[in-house]
């Protein structure tokens, strides 16, 4: 969780909120970023597809 938090701190504009629920044996994390757009993957065949 603190990764996305960082990254969406890092690199949206605004506020950035972050939830985290337990669902029965399920943990659920969510990170929203200010930015009015959805992200993309810059190299979607990098392994890990990291940059989304």
């Amino acid at each position: 969780m603190s990764e996305l938090v960082t990254n969406a701190r890092k690199y949206a504009p605004g506020l950035v909120l972050a939830e985290l629920r337990i669902i029965g044996a399920w943990v659920e994390v969510v990170v929203w970023g200010g930015g009015p757009t959805v992200p993309t993957a810059h190299d979607p065949d990098r392994v890990g597809r990291h940059g989304l």
